[in-house]
């Protein structure tokens, strides 16, 4: 027979140990960023979560998504940058602070670029356009 009061206790007590604050970024480095919030102040060595095959550090003043597990489990799960390159339903767009961008279009297109104007473009039926100061095509061998 079930106890439902001790289960209530115990549903209660997994809730308090998992909470989903937000806060803005103080400081990162490499693996992991401090974020200050208003519940706990600032809540230090968060490990970066992203999706497998992307890595990123996010700058600091950003506010940031985090799952609060009460241990040494504490993690970012994602930022709200402002400043983001638009997307359209469908879009992926990886960039970086410096201005590098790399964009997977909705029509199978990809189109790389940087703050100095140049770019590398692929469009859906594989007619490839390059665009630079200085352009070097270097022919390679497979074997």
């Amino acid at each position: 027979m079930y106890h439902l009061p001790r289960m209530m206790q115990q549903v209660k007590s997994s809730v308090r140990m998992a909470s989903i604050p937000f806060g803005r970024i103080s400081s990162s480095n490499n693996t992991t960023v401090n974020i200050q919030n208003t519940i706990d102040g600032e809540i230090r060595d968060l490990k970066v979560v992203a999706p497998y095959g992307i890595a990123s550090c996010p700058v600091d003043g950003l506010f940031a998504q985090m799952i609060i597990n009460g241990n040494d489990n504490n993690v970012c799960v994602g930022v709200n940058n402002q400043a983001a390159p638009p997307t359209k339903s469908g879009e992926t767009v990886l960039y970086s602070s410096g201005g590098a961008t790399v964009k997977l279009g909705i029509d199978g297109s990809i189109a790389i670029g940087n703050m100095s104007g140049a770019s590398v473009g692929i469009d859906k039926d594989g007619n490839i356009s390059i665009y630079g100061k200085k352009v070097h095509i270097t022919q390679w061998d497979d074997d």
